[in-house]
């Protein structure tokens, strides 16, 4: 028996060698290429810490790192923080060039402060001058630091915040200056909106799939003075490479630890007059087994579910219900696919992007146990054209028309087993077209003023998310002949008369219109000032109800940037925003 246990012990310890890699390599100054000496250099995404201070050759060692795809940070002072993307075994020496502060480089302070967006104002004009909190994210920096999704990019915005698998329907939270909800900013493709468009809340995950975008705009100001209802905490848009400036194809992939799989593709083609860019990724994973990693916070699922499949009925109460125990399961399933057409001034794009995960996730153990009938997807699909007319001589104006429409569905096996729902299979259903149309007119009244106009319309045809339904909803089939109660009211009284409460479902039209102007001005060539606003009509009705609910509001934009001298600028802006 003890050669048994030692040839076991030896046998199990082998393997974890085996499957664990040392990572070694150095870190140096990308303009110098001198040694980093003190530098912090850690593993991410990891379920315990592995780090390391470089020593005066500027050399750091990580042991006992898992085959699979990684990514290291190094920090140190006086340089940006760098992310590098590895993979083991592939990898086991690595190069880290860490850049100097941009208040060191003013060449490359110069070439970013100079980059043209268009998302805050609607116009292109230079970074520095933008009348709002504004970040850019270009295609090197995504390459450079390993940024495959959305997620990616904003966990390093200053001011966002991500709680990662914190609620069964968001995945995510979200968080930015303060205000948390997915639902509470726009992410835009080219300036069309992607996420669905009926303020509805939706996972932001692995289901934004950002690895070849040209650029992305950050926003993070009140946006609704030129974008609408939904605006609240600010705008993300996605700029598409175009097919004819990055012709070619690229693929990824990757498999890890818990079945992690992560592939991508690109392709490009055509010429300037008329160019195709394909981009797409999927992600799938069976995930970490959570009650291992964490035993006190799962001290009931594996001492009594696990064991015996005693749930708990509710937090109010002590009593237990029992269930026959489901293994350990909380997978995540998400893919993204975009398809863009440029020619001359018209652009076509497809998008569709979807997510399944776990909707167990962020409760506890004890009322809601990860297993894997217990799941919420989402999906989303776009298609949208935009053409731009400009003046051919002087090009002081400029008119440009966009036709979107999106389509939102909650996925029918989308379903909840937790106390609530006294652990039965509770189903959810929900969906949403859109379609909305805008124009915009701007006019160069002089070299240093401008003027924008605009306005756009929409209509919102939504089933929101249902009650609790005891089987799966058929879209295909009219709701009111499907015979759905209301979970748990399917009984009977004593004497055989049926206790069931029908459940009712609530079709909505709502009609939306918005107007909105601004000006931008430039007065002797240092102070730049931004006005505008714009209002917004919205009339919602229930199908075959009379009644309707209308509203009206709106919003204001003021911005102030003042200019001493070349470098340095004061900002002043005032914005208001509102949710649909």
């Amino acid at each position: 028996m003890p050669i048994v246990c030692c040839l076991l012990f030896f046998w199990s310890s082998t393997f974890y060698l085996l499957q664990a890699q040392t990572v070694r390599g150095t870190v140096v100054d990308k303009n110098t290429q001198l040694p980093i000496e003190g530098a912090v250099v850690q593993l991410l995404d990891y379920d315990r810490i592995i780090i390391d201070l470089t020593d005066e050759a500027g050399r750091f060692e990580l042991m006992d790192i898992p085959d699979g795809k990684h990514r290291l940070a190094a920090e140190a002072a006086g340089h940006e923080p760098a992310i590098y993307p590895f993979e083991t075994p592939q990898t086991q020496r690595i190069w880290i060039e860490m850049v100097p502060l941009l208040s060191n480089n003013p060449k490359r302070v110069a070439e970013r402060w100079n980059t043209s967006v268009t998302t805050a104002s609607q116009k292109a004009e230079r970074l520095i001058n933008v009348p709002a909190t504004t970040h850019v994210v270009t295609a090197q920096e995504i390459q450079e630091r390993g940024y495959t999704t959305l997620t990616d990019v904003l966990e390093d915005i200053p001011e966002i915040e991500i709680q990662h698998k914190a609620d069964g329907l968001y995945a995510n939270f979200i968080t930015i200056r303060g205000v948390q909800g997915n639902e509470r900013f726009l992410v835009l493709l080219d300036g069309m909106r992607i996420t669905a468009m009926a303020t509805t809340r939706h996972a932001i995950d692995q289901n934004y799939w950002m690895r070849y975008a040209e650029r992305i705009e950050v926003v993070l100001v009140p946006s609704s003075a030129l974008y609408g209802a939904d605006a609240f905490t600010g705008v993300i848009n996605i700029i598409s490479k175009k097919g004819a400036d990055h012709r070619g194809g690229e693929a990824q992939g990757s498999y890890g630890m818990y079945q992690t799989t992560e592939n991508g593709f690109y392709l490009g083609f055509g010429k300037p007059q008329c160019s195709v860019a394909l981009s797409g990724g999927f992600y799938h994973s069976a995930e970490p087994n959570l009650s291992r990693f964490y035993p006190q916070a799962y001290a009931w699922y594996n001492e009594q579910y696990h064991i015996n499949g005693n749930l708990l009925v509710g937090p109010s109460a002590l009593d237990t219900v029992q269930l026959p125990p489901q293994p350990f399961a909380m997978p995540r399933m998400a893919y993204y696919g975009q398809a863009v057409l440029h020619r001359k001034n018209l652009q076509l794009g497809v998008v569709h992007h979807a997510q399944t995960h776990s909707s167990a996730m962020g409760n506890e153990p004890a009322y809601a146990p990860p297993m894997a009938a217990a799941r919420y997807g989402i999906a989303v699909t776009n298609a949208f054209v935009q053409h731009q007319l400009a003046d051919p001589q002087k090009r002081r104006w400029r008119i440009q028309s966009a036709l979107n429409w999106n389509f939102y569905t909650l996925k029918t096996d989308s379903r909840f087993i937790n106390s609530v729902s006294n652990y039965q299979k509770a189903y959810k259903y929900g969906f949403n077209h859109n379609i909305k149309l805008r124009e915009l007119f701007s006019y160069q009244l002089h070299r240093q003023h401008s003027i924008l106009v605009g306005f756009s319309t929409q209509y919102t045809h939504a089933l929101p998310k249902t009650s609790d339904l005891p089987r799966p909803y058929r879209p295909l089939v009219p709701a009111s002949t499907q015979g759905y109660v209301y979970l748990g009211t399917d009984i009977e009284d004593k004497d055989g008369n049926a206790l069931s409460v029908s459940q009712d479902f609530y079709y909505l039209d709502q009609y939306y219109g918005g107007v909105f102007l601004q000006y931008q001005g430039n007065f002797n060539d240092g102070l730049m000032v931004t006005v505008g606003g714009r209002f917004d009509y919205s009339l919602s009705q229930l199908r075959g109800d009379n009644s309707s609910q209308t509203y009206g509001d709106f919003n204001p934009r003021v911005g102030l940037v003042w200019r001493p001298v070349e470098v340095l600028r004061y900002r002043l802006f005032y914005r208001e925003a509102f949710l649909a």
